[in-house]
């Protein structure tokens, strides 16, 4: 029992058809389906998230340098306390 052949359904026209909507789809460009994917709802990227971190970081470098030199100089007005054996304590 052979296949069926094309050109006795009249519903089917593979030739004409079928390139004339592939001519006339829009293709996305690749660069901004990319761009959509790598992009949240707000419009914040990648890019944008790296720079918000650098100057988080950094935000958080400079905190921790204020907190080591007060608690240096915490350190060091409670080691100068009269009646405080530092020394004796920390070799003992």
């Amino acid at each position: 029992m052979p296949g069926p052949d094309h050109d006795e359904n009249p519903d089917i026209d593979l030739d004409a058809e079928g390139e004339d909507e592939f001519d006339e789809m829009d293709m996305m460009d690749p660069m901004e389906a990319l761009a959509n994917f790598l992009a949240t709802d707000d419009g914040e990227t990648i890019a944008t998230s790296l720079a918000s971190l650098k100057d988080t970081a950094a935000l958080m470098a400079k905190h921790m340098e204020k907190q080591n030199l007060i608690l240096v100089k915490l350190l060091s007005a409670v080691s100068n306390i009269k009646g405080c054996d530092c020394k004796a304590a920390a070799t003992a």
